[in-house]
Order: C-alpha cells, then sequence, then structure tokens
C-alpha cells in the first residue's frame, strides 16, 4: 500500500500490528479451542473431577514451585509471591499492543487530515506507475504544483494554539510528533512486556533470556514460563470442604516463551530505528539551514540556470517565506518516495512560478509606490519590502494561461495588494479524461460500452467523473487545459488535489486500484474485479532481479513458509509426540508424560546402551539432549525473513535514484507486447523515460554538484552507478545470507559431529546408518519427569517416539542441499555481474552486439566503434547498460535489442544537436566580433569581407578533414606566434564537458581563420 509513512513507520504501524494480531489469534486458538493444560490428577478422580480440575486451574492462578522442592506446608503468602496469571491474558495483551502500534499512524492520518495539504494523495499521485510516461508525469506534476500553490496560501500566523492547524508549520509538526509516540510507545512497551511477565529478576528479559538458553539454563531452574505449576482447589464432599493440589503442564507456555524473546529483540530492533528516524526528522526539519540546503541542491540538480550564491535572497525568501517548514516537509516526502528525479522537477516548477510571480508582484509594488510616493523616484525605489502583507500577495494567486499578464489589466487607481487580497479564487481543477479513457476503464473492469437507446439502467459511479470531457478525442491522453472561469464570487474550499484514479485507464494493460476513489470502489461493484488484478500483480512482480535473484526471495522464502505452516500445524495442532508409559498410569497420567516430554527436552540414548547405567547428571548433556524440534517451526520463519530482506532492501534504495527499475521491467514484460502497436507505445514510453533519467544523472556529473560535503559516500545515491553498485550489494547480501544459513542450519541441529551436514546424511544413508547409531533426528528418545505423591517426589522415565522428527529430517535434508545448490548459483551469478559491470568492454560488445542485430541503418561495428564507445561511456554509463541487460533478462533479445536502438537512434539525434548549439554559440561570438570590426571600418575606412562570408565558413570547415590532436593543439600555439593575442571573444568554457574532439578542432580552425582574416 502507498502512503506517506517512510519505512520505520510502516515497520510499527503495518507490519508490527499485523505481527501481534497473527500471534494473538494462534495464542487464542491453542487456549479456547485447544488444552492449554493437562494435570495430574488421583486415580480416586473420575472423568468428570478431571475435567473440573483442569478448567478451574486454567482459570485460577497458578503458582510455582521447582521440582526439587516440596509443596508441602507452604505458608498462603508465598504460594501468592508464585503466583503465575499472564498466560490466561496473552492473547489480549497482544491485541493491546497492536493497538498501541497502530495508533500513531491513525492520529497521524487524522491530524494530518485537517491542514489543506492532502499529503497522502499527494504521495500517491508522486507514486504513480504510470509516472514512466512522461506526459503523465507532467500532467501530475502539474497537479501536484497548483494544489501546493493553492494549500500554502492558508498558511497563517500561529496567534492562539487552536489556530495551529492553519499554520506554516502544522503538518511537519504532527509529523514529528508521530515519531515522538513511536518512539516513546516502543519504549513503553519494552518495560510493560518485563512488568507483564513479572520478571522481576530480568532487568532485560529477553537478553537474559537468550543468555540462559546459551548457558543451558532450562525452565525449571529460571522459574520463566514454567511448564509444570501447581494448582490448588477444593471440593465439598459430603458437607465437609476437602483440599486437593495437583500438578499441571502448561502447555500454552511453550509458545508463549517463543513470542515473547522474539517480541522482545523486534522491539529493541524498533527501538533503535526510530530514535534514529526521530531524531534525523527533528534535525531536517528544524534546522532551517537543512532546508535550505535541500531546497538548493534540488535547484542545483534541476535544468534551470541556478547559483546559490547569486540567488541567496531569492533562494531564502523563497524557502523560509514562501515553502516554509510544511512546503519543504511535503517535498521531503514526495522526493522520498518517488525518487530523486520527481522531487527535483517538483522544485523546479515551484520555483518557476514563484519566480515569476515575484517578479511581477515587486513590478506591481513599484507602480504602486510611484503613485503612493508622488511621483519621486527615490522613495519609490526604496519603499518595497517583503512584510507579512506581501507575502499574503505572494500566495493568493492564481494560475494563468502563459503569455498572460494579469497585471496589465489591473485598474491603475485601485491599490494591487488590496485587489489581490480580496481576490476570492478557487483552485481550477484539471478537466476530466476523455472518451477513450472510459473506453479504456469499461474495458478494465470488464464493463461493456453502454448501448445509445438503453435509457432504464443506471450508469456507474464512475461516469460522473468521465463523463463531462469532449467525446471527441482520439488520442489516450490527459489535457490539463486551463479554462478560466468566472469564479471572483467563489470561495475556495480546503484545496484537494486532483485524483489521478483515472490515470489507470490510460493502459489498457496496466491496472491500479489504489487510486480509485473510495466511493466508487463501494457503489461500484465491478471495480472489485480489480483488487485480484491488484494481488496478481503482487505476487507476480520480479522487483528487477535475474533467475537467481527470484530462487532467493521468491521460491526459497515461500518454500520455507509451507515447511513452517505444516511442522507448526503438527506441532501445535496435533500429536508430535507419543510416550510408552507403565500400565499403572491412569489416562490423565499418560497425557500429561506426552504434554510435559515435549515441553521438556528429552535425550538419546542407543538402543544397545542401558539407561540405568546412564548418572542422571549426563542424561541431558549437551551431547545427548534434543530440543529443536519445538524450534523448527520459528527457526524456517526466520530463514524466510532472511531470504526475503536483501529484495526488500533493493526495492526501497533501488527508488531512491531516478530510473523506475521495478516498473520498466514490468512494463518490457507487458504480455500485451505481442501487439505490435502496444510494443511500439511500451517502446517509447521506456525510452523517453530512461532518456530523461540519464539526462539527469549527466546534468549533475556536468555541474559537478556536491550533495554531501561531509558524507561524501552519499554522494553515490546521485551518480550513473548508483542502481548497478546497489545491485552488487544486493548480489553480496543473497552469497553472504546462503552461507550464513549454511553455518547456522548446522549449529541448530547440533551436527558438531558432521562438519557438512548434508555430505554426512548421504554418506550414512550409502553405508546404511540408521538414525539409532547416527543420533540424527532420532525417532525415539528418552525423558525424565516427577510426580509428587503422598508429599513425595517420584521419578519415572518414560520412552517417546517423536513423529515429528520424521517429517523434520526430510525438510533439513532437502534445504541443506537446496542452500549448498544455491551457494554455487548465487556465487557464479555475483561473479558474472561484477565481470561485466567492471569491465567497460562487456558493455560495448553488449552494445554492439545488440545494434547489430537492430534495425539500424548502416550499422558497422568495426566502422561505428567510436559512436558505440560514446554512446556506452558517456550516454548510458553503467547504470543504462545495467537495465538495458535487466530488460534483455526479463523481456527477451527481441525487445531489448528494439530499445537499445531506439536510444541509439536518440543518442545520434543529442550528438547531432549539441553540435548544432556549440556551433550557434561560435556562429554568434563570430558575428558579433565582425559587427565590432564594421564599426571600425566605417571610421578607418578598411575593407572587410562580408557577413556571408563568414556565416559560411563554418560549413566549409566541418567539410575539411579533422586534424589529429597534435595540430589542434597547436593552433593556439599559432596564435601566439604571430605577434598578437587570442581573440577576447574565444572562451575556453565553450568546450568543457564535451568530449567530441573534432567539435573542439573546428572550434579552434575557425577562431584561427577569423583572427587571420581580421588582422590581414
Amino acid at each position: 500500500e502507498i502512503d506517506d509513512r517512510d519505512f520505520v513507520d510502516r515497520l510499527h504501524g503495518f507490519f508490527t500490528t499485523n505481527i501481534l494480531i497473527g500471534l494473538a489469534v494462534l495464542v487464542s486458538f491453542k487456549q479456547f479451542g485447544g488444552k492449554p493444560i493437562e494435570c495430574l490428577v488421583p486415580d480416586i478422580f473420575t472423568s468428570s473431577w478431571e475435567q473440573y480440575a483442569e478448567n478451574y486451574c486454567w482459570s485460577q492462578d497458578n503458582y510455582y514451585v521447582p521440582l526439587k522442592e516440596s509443596a508441602a506446608g507452604m505458608e498462603e503468602e508465598e504460594k501468592k509471591a508464585r503466583k503465575i496469571s499472564y498466560y490466561q491474558w496473552v492473547p489480549f495483551f497482544l491485541l493491546i499492543s497492536a493497538v498501541f502500534f497502530r495508533l500513531p499512524s491513525l492520529l497521524w492520518k487524522y491530524l494530518a487530515g485537517h491542514s489543506g495539504i492532502k499529503i497522502n494523495e499527494l504521495v500517491k499521485m508522486a507514486c504513480d506507475n504510470n509516472n514512466i510516461k512522461p506526459d503523465i508525469k507532467k500532467a501530475n506534476i502539474k497537479s501536484l504544483v497548483i494544489h501546493l500553490q493553492g494549500a500554502l496560501k492558508f498558511h497563517k500566523r500561529v496567534f492562539f494554539l487552536c489556530n495551529l492547524p492553519y499554520s506554516s508549520a502544522y503538518v511537519t509538526l504532527m509529523y514529528v510528533l508521530s515519531k515522538f509516540l513511536y518512539l516513546a510507545n516502543v519504549t513503553l512497551q519494552l518495560f510493560l512486556m518485563n512488568s507483564f511477565l513479572e520478571t522481576d529478576r530480568y532487568k532485560y528479559y529477553g537478553l537474559e533470556a537468550v543468555l540462559d538458553l546459551i548457558r543451558g539454563k532450562t525452565w525449571d531452574q529460571t522459574g520463566m514460563f514454567p511448564r509444570v505449576s501447581l494448582c490448588d482447589f477444593d471440593v465439598r464432599v459430603m458437607g465437609n470442604i476437602q483440599e486437593h493440589t495437583i500438578q499441571c503442564v502448561l502447555v500454552i507456555n511453550i509458545f508463549n516463551e517463543k513470542i515473547f524473546i522474539f517480541l522482545w529483540f523486534w522491539y529493541l530492533t524498533l527501538f533503535i530505528f526510530t530514535l534514529g528516524s526521530f531524531l534525523y526528522w527533528a534535525f531536517i526539519n528544524f534546522f532551517p539551514s537543512t532546508s535550505k540546503r535541500f531546497i538548493a541542491r534540488h535547484l542545483e540538480m534541476s535544468e534551470l540556470m541556478f547559483d546559490p550564491k547569486e540567488n541567496e535572497k531569492d533562494l531564502d525568501k523563497f524557502v523560509y517565506g514562501y515553502l516554509k517548514y510544511d512546503g519543504v516537509f511535503v517535498i521531503r516526502q514526495l522526493t522520498m518516495h518517488s525518487g530523486i528525479i520527481f522531487g527535483t522537477e517538483v522544485v523546479a516548477n515551484l520555483w518557476r512560478s514563484y519566480y515569476n510571480l515575484e517578479r511581477e508582484l515587486k513590478r506591481s509594488n513599484s507602480i504602486d509606490n510611484c503613485f503612493s510616493a508622488s511621483n519621486s523616484p527615490e522613495k519609490a525605489k526604496n519603499n518595497f519590502q517583503y512584510d507579512d502583507s506581501n507575502e499574503i500577495l505572494l500566495r493568493n494567486r492564481k494560475t494563468f494561461p502563459p503569455n498572460v499578464n494579469y497585471y496589465k489589466n489591473t485598474l491603475s487607481n485601485d491599490p494591487l495588494k488590496e485587489s489581490l487580497s480580496n481576490e476570492k479564487e478557487c483552485l481550477i481543477p484539471p478537466p476530466m479524461p476523455s472518451s477513450d479513457v472510459i473506453n479504456a476503464l469499461k474495458k478494465a473492469t470488464g464493463l461493456s460500452s453502454p448501448s445509445i437507446g438503453s435509457q432504464s439502467t443506471t450508469s456507474p459511479m464512475y461516469e460522473k467523473y468521465l463523463s463531462e470531457e469532449k467525446r471527441k478525442a482520439k488520442n489516450k491522453k490527459v489535457y490539463f487545459i486551463e479554462k478560466p472561469e468566472n469564479t471572483k464570487n467563489k470561495r475556495s474550499e480546503s484545496p484537494t488535489p486532483p485524483s489521478t484514479y483515472y490515470s489507470f485507464a490510460l493502459e489498457d494493460n496496466v491496472t491500479s486500484f489504489n487510486n480509485v476513489p473510495p466511493e466508487v470502489q463501494k457503489t461500484d461493484p465491478p471495480l472489485q474485479n480489480l483488487r485480484l488484478l491488484e494481488l496478481w500483480k503482487t505476487f507476480s512482480k520480479k522487483y528487477g532481479g535475474d533467475s537467481i535473484d527470484r530462487w532467493h526471495f521468491v521460491y526459497t522464502s515461500n518454500l520455507l513458509i509451507v515447511f513452517a505452516s505444516i511442522s507448526a500445524f503438527k506441532t501445535f495442532g496435533g500429536d508430535p509426540i507419543n510416550c510408552l508409559v507403565p500400565g499403572s498410569f491412569p489416562g490423565s497420567w499418560q497425557v500429561y508424560a506426552e504434554n510435559y516430554c515435549w515441553s521438556q527436552d528429552t535425550y538419546f540414548v542407543n538402543p544397545n546402551e542401558h539407561v540405568a547405567n546412564i548418572a542422571e547428571k549426563d542424561r541431558y548433556s549437551q551431547d545427548r539432549k534434543l530440543s529443536y524440534y519445538q524450534w523448527v517451526p520459528f527457526f524456517l520463519l526466520f530463514q524466510a525473513a532472511c531470504f526475503r530482506f536483501p529484495s526488500i532492501f533493493w526495492k526501497y534504495i533501488s527508488l531512491n535514484s531516478g530510473i523506475r527499475v521495478h516498473e520498466i521491467v514490468e512494463r518490457a514484460m507487458d504480455p500485451s507486447n505481442l501487439e505490435i502497436a502496444t510494443k511500439e507505445k511500451n517502446l517509447e514510453i521506456l525510452t523517453q523515460h530512461i532518456s530523461l533519467a540519464l539526462k539527469f544523472q549527466r546534468k549533475i556529473a556536468k555541474k559537478n554538484i556536491v550533495i554531501h560535503k561531509t558524507m561524501k559516500l552519499l554522494n553515490i545515491s546521485y551518480s550513473a552507478c548508483f542502481i548497478s553498485y546497489m545491485y552488487l550489494i544486493m548480489k553480496s547480501l543473497y552469497m553472504i545470507n546462503v552461507i550464513v544459513q549454511l553455518y547456522i542450519l548446522n549449529k541448530f541441529l547440533e551436527t558438531d559431529k558432521y562438519q557438512w551436514y548434508g555430505f554426512g546424511v548421504i554418506k550414512d544413508i550409502m553405508l546404511g546408518t540408521q538414525w539409532e547409531r547416527s543420533g540424527y533426528f532420532p525417532r525415539v528418545s528418552l525423558c525424565d519427569f516427577t510426580v509428587r505423591q503422598v508429599a513425595n517426589i517420584q521419578k519415572y522415565s518414560v520412552q517417546c517416539v517423536l513423529v515429528i522428527n520424521i517429517f523434520n529430517e526430510k525438510i533439513f535434508v532437502l534445504l541443506w542441499f537446496w542452500y549448498v545448490l544455491l551457494s554455487v548459483a548465487t556465487l557464479a551469478s555475483f561473479t558474472y555481474w561484477i565481470f561485466v559491470m567492471t569491465f567497460s568492454c562487456f558493455g560495448r560488445g553488449f552494445i554492439s552486439s545488440n545494434l547489430e542485430l537492430s534495425d539500424v541503418e548502416d550499422f558497422d561495428p568495426i566502422r561505428c566503434k567510436k559512436n558505440v564507445r560514446r554512446f556506452v561511456n558517456e550516454y548510458l554509463k553503467q547504470d543504462g547498460i545495467f537495465v538495458l541487460r535487466m530488460i534483455s533478462t526479463h523481456a527477451g533479445i527481441i525487445f531489448g535489442t528494439e530499445l537499445v536502438s531506439k536510444l541509439y537512434n536518440v543518442f545520434l539525434e543529442y550528438e547531432e544537436n549539441k553540435k548544432l548549439e556549440l556551433n550557434k554559440m561560435i556562429e554568434g561570438h563570430v558575428m558579433n566580433t565582425l559587427r565590432k570590426r564594421k564599426d571600425i571600418r566605417k571610421a578607418s575606412n578598411i575593407s572587410l569581407c562580408s557577413e556571408d562570408h563568414y556565416s559560411g565558413l563554418l560549413d566549409n570547415i566541418e567539410e575539411k578533414e579533422r586534424p589529429d590532436t597534435a595540430n589542434s593543439s597547436g593552433t593556439t600555439k599559432s596564435l601566439k606566434s604571430q605577434g598578437s593575442q587570442t581573440p577576447k571573444h574565444y572562451d575556453s568554457k565553450i568546450s568543457i564537458g564535451y568530449s567530441n574532439k573534432s567539435v573542439e578542432t573546428i572550434y579552434h580552425n575557425y577562431m584561427l581563420t577569423l583572427y587571420k582574416d581580421i588582422k590581414h
């Protein structure tokens, strides 16, 4: 789901909340749907007495006494001190925790909606997948700018607390407040967990619980989540009250122990991330210099000719007087969710609108001051000041068509300030989509076009939004034509951003349900079909990786989740263990023994070895004890999360660049590309998007912009190799993860005998060694337990069969060999990508081979070698080649070849335009010099050649053969050797940034010819 929260916020409001709800459901299922407790009752108890005792002890608090201590004669006060009652409240405690984790996000959503800035809608518009289309992207940016222009005007000075929603920092304050609530909540949850579990002995529960596990301390030594407890209850028999004390095993505590250990470490991780996020947002929002630098670097990266030093005053007014806190905060959110390129274009458009309005405002104020200053130019010159009234003028404005000056038609006898401040205008929403868009929407939702003659049926709800556009439009485009309306007598409501739900209808094959308005979703049932399409797209996304990556985050993670579900179903919902008890044991004793032995660790003894010969202290030694079978579902889920993490890292990090790799791959893999028209349209869209993204990267490199001056390593996110490096890091994470998983697997199964578990198992199978001799995944184990009878403690040893180990053995043998295969394939893939990204010859070979297969006219790999080199090294660079490789990998060589050929044609056109622009600059310098020489000729009657001679001179020079570098470098020397200086109009900066040596040579030859001719 696309929203205005960052990754840390989603960890709280989405992931943690859903985890807690899921755990609460599982615990409730075991507590209220199964048998969470089994009690050891006397032989004289009937089945009804046994059921009564178990239900009573479950609903009543129990108390824990170590097995080696006697409970006889224990005082009531001491029993209360040992009381255990938290297990009854675990589901409710987890649900309350889930509510607290969700509350800050709900509070942020509610409070942020009171401002005029619809931050959630803005982020959805910025993250629209159709922004890969330049026209849709441009229209969305224009709508965002219009909305921000209208919303910022509501900001006023805060006089009272009730006016806070109308201040210029309301949204920012509410977001920082939500961050603080997240931090306070997770801190409170850590302390509440300790209090809820009554862990007075542990200051840091989770850490010390893990240390107990490492040291080999069990629950009977620590008293944490005890498996066995005591229960006192009274029974009225024959008018007398008889007291009974029975021993019960709390099966649910096996699950509770794992839950709270996981949650404690999860909360600790959340606390660290939330603290860092809170400090980060507080710093960047409330330190003015950070906001100014943020906007300045975006303006530097834009297409505007912006210099922070020259425009420092305008920048201060733009940041502190126009955008203020909320404006900068919104731009940060848009940049964080949609990428640096989208955010830069939004800032550039806001700057243009502000700069044009500021210029008109100053001009109008100067005219107004001339009237008020009694035609005194001295007073009018110094009369303008930037105050609150001018700020109102700056914000209360309308968007006018281009080349239209609003102030030209303003009456001169009325003050302009009053005419603007009293203007009651409203935002002009963009027009609705065309009829073709309607048909596309009907096609996507499974609706047929209504017949002309049918008047009885009611049209769907979305017709209200789509029927006002002209029906004659033929092309599938969104026309954002600003039609001026008479809105003088209308007061604008709280500005709402134009809806973008119709943007998905522009694509016949790419649907999106998130952009459909809620009222349409509820009242138009056919639109519910889009939910299935969205769900299918979610599970079928490729995330821009290769097949080896999908082996990790798709197949392996899903396989582990399936195995964990099957194991958990058998472990907590079936009979994972069956014990062979003495015949004298009643039925309740057998159930008690099985539940106790399952919750307690068992130990393995070779069938040929007598149990009586083994000392009691050696029975649960490290080499005999079996405890991993209780942790198998949790261990598998942990592994699934580890295999999924690198893909989440790659998806989140790659969004910071302007190249939308995931949307590019999805569009390239569109099944409708089988149609020629759709394929050509998608190729054109991808070509434009990649070209614009590469242009942005070249712009930053050409301007030599340093974004982060202290932490220079962060500047890599603005380079032309960011996506490539992040992909290599993801590959390395996959490699490290699978190797670590092999090591953890050996440690988890306690296979100290085998250094390589899987090979050892295969060797045992080949040699005919059974589990009785190897001891791995034994089917039969032993269990010791004690029973209190007549104030005495009696010890029993029973033999149990671990049915679950039959399944565990197959699972882990399969997983071990799968991990080995994954490690080999990942190592090969990682090596391949390092080679193709490090050595540029592989990139040139890839592009050259694609161009040979394409329809590019007169392409010869040898003759066009220099063009290909420039195309790879100067135009595509590493990220461009990486994206093209991804497209060829997913969409096939044919689609990739056609895209490479289109980009190559764009590159040739770019080179030609660059040469023409440089030639125009040179010709302009020459013509200016000639005009000056004409003035000299008139004074001294010196005859010179006509301007036509010099205008055609460049064409003649271009036809000449290109001299080598030595001649071009000697050209400048020859100028100086003739005893004169180089012409003043020669600008060496023109050649900077152009690696085309032929253009530089033409420039030098042109200047030399001009100099000699003028001197002659």
